[in-house]
């Protein structure tokens, strides 16, 4: 029996039984527990079940999980590996910020039948997530000297990106792999401390901000299909990206009786378009992205200026991580 929380899709279970002590018997381990080396764990009809069922015998065991079960993006667990289990994965190329995977690994390490019938893991974040969140305080005042709320209409929007090109992820997340952490990058030099990189222009969707009330906390996502931005964790230096925005400020003005007349646009004195834009270089804010926290880049439209802030929070969603049980 598998129980869960939330996560209502396949996952992967890797299994070792062996004498006593996982740190000694990491260095020689394989998966042996189920049948194939990786077990898949499927959902259907609010159900999570594998076969065939195993029963639990002597020794002891450590358990580990992670989802997807399957992605283009992830390669599967090596079963020759002797030693503590992870995954390859690399970094979607694409410019779209909706093809993003989210993953997530789970452990449970050196339990014993006689201790516990139960296996409890918890699934846990593994990547960065980044959101893009806008607030409007625009108020234009015209040759009257009549107040308008604007609305902003942002047309195009792009967030480049230097990321790794793909990691080795631990499925103990404790784990300390060659750089002292549980996430290598890909062809990582541990003397010089780099590894290889690309830039990825990230094309958000065009979307109206409109004027925002008396609530300071009222800002708006900017993303595609609600989808959130994934990034291989980067601790150890500031986030290398450029924030480029092209909009418009659009009103409504009032004839002499204050009825309201057709939108119209503020005018761009630099070139006389209604055309603004604005490029933020994100690096300035020394943002390290950690791996299963949340970021918030969070712009802010008011009458005398555009500003950017980068909100870091530990809550990765309404969900936070996922329990799963095994019996």
């Amino acid at each position: 029996l598998v129980t869960s929380q939330y996560l209502e899709a396949d996952f992967a279970v890797i299994g070792y039984q062996y004498p006593k002590d996982w740190k000694t018997a990491i260095s020689m381990a394989t998966p042996n527990v189920f049948d194939s080396p990786v077990q898949k764990v499927t959902f259907k009809d609010g159900i999570y079940q594998y076969s065939p069922l195993k029963v639990w015998t002597g020794n002891y065991y450590s358990f580990f999980a992670y989802y997807p079960y399957e992605d283009e993006s992830i390669e599967l667990f090596d079963a020759d590996y002797e030693g503590s289990p992870y995954i390859k994965y690399t970094h979607p190329t694409s410019t779209d910020p909706s093809n993003m995977v989210d993953i997530m690994t789970a452990s449970y390490i050196d339990t014993h039948v006689d201790a516990s019938p139960e296996v409890r893991m918890k699934m846990e974040h593994r990547l960065s997530a980044i959101d893009i969140m806008a607030r409007n305080y625009y108020q234009y005042t015209d040759e009257s000297d009549v107040p308008h709320l604007v609305t902003i209409e942002i047309t195009d929007l792009t967030l480049s990106l230097t990321t790794y090109k793909g990691a080795q992820i631990y499925l103990d997340s404790n784990y300390e792999g060659l750089n002292g952490s549980s996430i290598v990058p890909f062809d990582y030099d541990e003397k010089t401390g780099i590894a290889p990189t690309q830039t990825i222009a990230y094309k958000f969707p065009s979307l109206d901000i409109n004027p925002n009330g008396s609530d300071d906390t009222a800002f708006r996502q900017i993303s595609k299909d609600g989808k959130t931005l994934l990034m291989i964790p980067q601790p150890n230096e500031a986030m290398k990206g450029v924030l480029n925005m092209t909009y418009k400020k659009r009103y409504t003005p009032k004839d002499e009786n204050g009825n309201d007349l057709e939108d119209a646009y503020i005018i761009n004195d630099k070139d006389n378009t209604a055309v603004f834009t604005e490029e933020i270089d994100l690096s300035q804010y020394d943002c390290r992205l950690k791996e299963g926290s949340r970021y918030y880049i969070e712009i802010t439209f008011t009458s005398d200026a555009v500003s950017v802030n980068i909100l870091k929070s530990d809550e990765w969603d309404e969900l936070d991580d996922v329990e799963l049980e095994f019996e």
